[in-house]
């Protein structure tokens, strides 16, 4: 299996004109014959033969003959897992809110590392999108369109986001190959659901707060002592790497991944007192901690270790550090830990449970029967296909409400969105080595707007995994300076 730094330049490189642009003009090309694809190019034919499989059925990643008898060339699939890595790369733009009389636009690319498509003949992709609404087992199908938003040739279907009923959208793709004789499904099973309702709340943000250090700040310093942490280098990375993440337990301690060391620190405020622990892993590239309802600990390996092919992997923890279970987590692109000790998997932005309501570790294929993400969050997607930097939504599902937040300076990258005894927390990252923290009621009524600092002399969580929130809706902000790590915390409303 490739590396797993080339997947995330790669998601990087993709996904960077959609993030800098602007509402814009499209070109739109109806496909209805073969075309290639290069590794970071998309391309598809529409199938014309009519195929409803079960919305349920999986593809494992075996070679399934698609449309050649013989085939041209065969996958190795030793390089390819159907879970984490497959032949072909499926990038998703999936904003997941909408207003019930809104049409969800659906917006494509697919790309591939295989050597025989890097040769001038290139490969040809088919694709198809399946799709129903609400829990009917009845899908119908489309072929994708090709459209050029902002330079970069993608493929997009548009339709209605819920149905006369007011059933929500659900829907799948299936991708082949016909020249290796090969398909496989997006997502690997069941469905992306998306979450609509009838009315959005709106909330509009005013200008930036300044930024202030908070109700209180922990200084932990760079140092070699068991009370300090460590600051380092990564091998071929430019950055300076440091503890990236952070969580809070239900009586206040607060720990810290401490990779550098290889260990895990934690401090208890009340008794002013610190304990620290050997990591079960070494830690490489990206990592993410949280305590479940019991305060026991999770800690997760993201990009895994080359012994596991670079499978990610989570370890639950007892009190004392010792190791309790281990599991291999199935997740294509892990990005955070939830309040649950789930995974949210970026690939498909459903949540990977690692571990069932017992501790006990969960099989592949029950980590394949993924979750509907609760908090849904994203920017809004512009009707030519780019991103609004400007909007974002927010919802609760079991709620069933939803939120658009806007602000002339911008609301992106959002950090993470949490219930509270208040209502909820929105957390953006939108200014520059800042966290802007926004706690409203359930009605979005804003309750209380900050901003704290979010310094980055060493490299922090992208994912979020840089900030807590503590059961009584107050935050914890994790900020990165010359003389060590800083915990700036901010009281609820």
């Amino acid at each position: 299996m490739s590396d797993p730094c080339f997947k995330v330049i790669l998601r990087f490189c993709l996904l960077l004109p959609i993030f800098m642009a602007g509402c814009g003009s499209v070109k739109t090309i109806t496909t209805e014959g073969s075309s290639d694809i290069l590794p970071t190019k998309q391309a598809s034919i529409g199938i014309t033969q009519s195929r409803t499989p079960s919305p349920d059925a999986s593809i494992t990643g075996e070679a399934v003959p698609i449309a050649s008898p013989t085939p041209i060339f065969t996958l190795e699939p030793s390089r390819y897992d159907p879970d984490i890595q497959q032949a072909v790369g499926v990038e998703h733009i999936q904003p997941l809110i909408y207003q019930a009389d809104e049409t969800a636009m659906l917006v494509f690319f697919f790309y591939t590392d295989m050597e025989y498509c890097l040769k001038p003949q290139g490969c040809q992709l088919a694709n198809r999108l399946y799709y129903s609404y609400g829990e009917s087992t009845s899908f119908q199908s489309m072929p994708l369109t090709q459209e050029t938003i902002n330079g970069l040739e993608q493929q997009v279907a548009r339709l209605p986001a819920a149905d006369g009923a007011g059933e929500s959208l659900r829907y799948y793709v299936e991708v082949a190959f016909p020249e290796a004789a090969y398909t496989q499904r997006y997502p690997v099973a069941g469905t992306i659901d998306l979450f609509t309702t009838a009315k959005i709340i709106s909330i509009e943000l005013p200008a930036a707060n300044p930024v202030e250090p908070g109700d209180k700040v922990y200084t932990f310093y760079w140092g070699f002592g068991p009370n300090t942490v460590r600051s380092g280098w990564s091998g071929g990375s430019p950055h300076r790497i440091g503890p990236p993440a952070l969580d809070v337990a239900s009586n206040g301690r607060i720990v810290l991944l401490n990779p550098v060391n290889q260990r895990v620190l934690i401090y208890d405020p009340k008794e002013e007192s610190f304990s620290n622990f050997m990591l079960p892993f070494n830690y490489f590239h990206e990592g993410d901690l949280a305590f479940d309802q019991n305060d026991q600990l999770m800690v997760c390996d993201f990009s895994g270790q080359e012994a596991t092919r670079y499978t990610p992997y989570c370890y639950r923890l007892l009190t004392d550090g010792k190791l309790e279970a281990s599991v291999p987590a199935y997740a294509g692109s892990p990005v955070t830990l939830t309040e649950d000790l789930r995974i949210v998997d970026g690939y498909d932005q459903r949540l990977v449970v690692p571990f069932n309501a017992q501790g006990e570790a969960n099989s592949r294929e029950a980590q394949r029967q993924k979750k509907t993400w609760e908090l849904p969050h994203g920017l809004v997607l512009c009707k030519d296909g780019s991103l609004d930097w400007r909007r974002a939504r927010f919802a609760d599902v079991e709620a069933g409400v939803a939120f658009e937040v806007h602000s002339d300076l911008g609301v992106s990258p959002l950090v993470g969105f949490e219930r509270t005894p208040q209502g909820y927390l929105i957390i953006l990252n939108s200014e520059y080595q800042q966290i802007r923290a926004v706690w409203i009621d359930p009605a979005g009524v804003v309750l209380k707007d900050v901003s704290l600092p979010n310094e980055q002399y060493s490299e922090l969580s992208p994912g979020g995994g840089d900030v807590a929130v503590a059961q009584d809706g107050s935050l914890y902000v994790m900020s990165s300076t010359k003389n060590g790590i800083e915990i700036h915390f901010e009281e609820a409303p």
